[in-house]
């Protein structure tokens, strides 16, 4: 039964969702863990009863196709279709599972109604999935049994396949996205987008390789010329090819290479393993065109006065020189790809006090 409920999801105050970032809810789980276990829920927002002096607001009128009598019917249950439903069962279900407890070595991540079960051995992840489904069973909660994945070392979770302490692109979500046609108007423009937006941890310098398609939005005609054909191919080629990330070690240090280039800001965040630094996700921002290099040690410790304030000339070398758990390094590397897998690497040659002080000194030809 489908209801059309965009009249009273209009006349919603909504919350804020609080809902996990897809991005980052994996970082709890390390590459120790190497067993999984995928649950879904089945009907799940029908497990969380409606109050009954908000029953009346979800009224509707059915007819029976046999007979053709007509009767109003109310939910008792969260109804699929509300635009809350997602945010509040999400947040009863975590109040749930706050009761369920799970050994040391095993984690349990919730998002909405999907859950993932990861542990270090066979056998505990085992028992802590079976406990998990006999918790849930006991408070009225549904799970799919085809949907489940039971004890396994590769499964599906979030669009992502998790394999013994790594993560890749779903190869569906790529086939999906190699079939895509160019572009005939903003809309599919914005929709492929989204698409690759999901995909952005995996590759290299996102932000440039889709920016032809967000100057695109903001033209008047959309124009779609040959060399598009060729920047849009390339995004494709970079799928194939997009590499296995490794899932993040908090145990480990990091490094975080970051490098500019056409008024992006690009890099790659990394952990050794093996004496090999492995990609733990990739990140890229479009860049003000106003925006400049430097060395941020030495500008920070001897010309921000220049153009920075004593509070956050603080703030900053707090942050970004003062923590002992971080190290500011520059390099002479020009990609990822070299950080990753190039020679060892030379100082840059590049003095940032002069460019500082030609950009901040008073021009000569102003009088007072």
């Amino acid at each position: 039964m489908v209801q059309d409920l965009r009249a009273i999801n209009q006349r919603t105050i909504t919350k804020f969702p609080v809902v996990a970032n897809p991005y980052t809810l994996l970082s709890h789980i390390s590459p120790r863990h190497t067993w999984y276990s995928v649950i879904d829920l089945k009907d799940a927002f029908w497990a969380c009863p409606l109050d009954e002096g908000s029953r009346h607001y979800f009224a509707f009128e059915w007819e029976d196709p046999e007979t053709g009598r007509k009767q109003q019917l109310r939910w008792t249950v969260l109804p699929q279709g509300f635009t809350e439903s997602p945010n509040l069962f999400g947040q009863t279900l975590e109040k749930t599972l706050q009761d369920f407890t799970l050994p040391q070595e095993v984690k349990l991540l919730q998002y909405v109604d999907d859950l993932l079960v990861a542990g270090e051995t066979e056998e505990g992840t085992q028992e802590a999935t079976i406990n998990l489904l006999h918790f849930l069973g006991e408070k009225g909660l549904k799970v799919s049994r085809s949907k489940l994945q039971f004890v396994e070392q590769e499964v599906k979770y979030l669009g992502h396949w998790l394999s013994k302490g790594r993560k890749k692109l779903d190869p569906d979500r790529v086939s999906g996205i190699l079939s895509l046609r160019p572009p005939q108007t903003k809309k599919e423009i914005r929709q492929i987008l989204g698409l690759l937006g999901y995909c952005r941890p995996w590759l290299e310098n996102h932000s440039e390789k889709v920016k032809f398609l967000y100057e695109k939005l903001t033209s008047n005609q959309l124009k779609w010329f040959t060399e598009d054909d060729q920047k849009f191919e390339e995004i494709k080629k970079a799928l194939i090819q997009a590499p296995v990330l490794s899932l993040p070690d908090l145990e480990k240090p990091f490094y975080l290479f970051v490098n500019t280039s056409n008024q992006t800001a690009y890099g790659v965040l990394t952990q050794d393993w093996a004496g090999i630094k492995k990609p733990v996700g990739y990140c890229s921002k479009l860049l003000d065109p106003v925006y400049t290099p430097h060395n941020v040690r030495n500008v920070l410790q001897q010309k921000a006065e220049k153009w920075l304030t004593d509070s956050w000339i603080l703030k900053y070398e707090t942050i970004l020189i003062d923590s002992p758990d971080l190290e500011l390094r520059v390099t002479s590397a020009q990609s990822p790809a070299q950080f990753l897998f190039g020679e060892p690497l030379e100082e840059v040659k590049h003095n940032c006090l002069e460019v500082i002080e030609t950009q901040t000194k008073v021009r000569p030809d102003l009088r007072y």
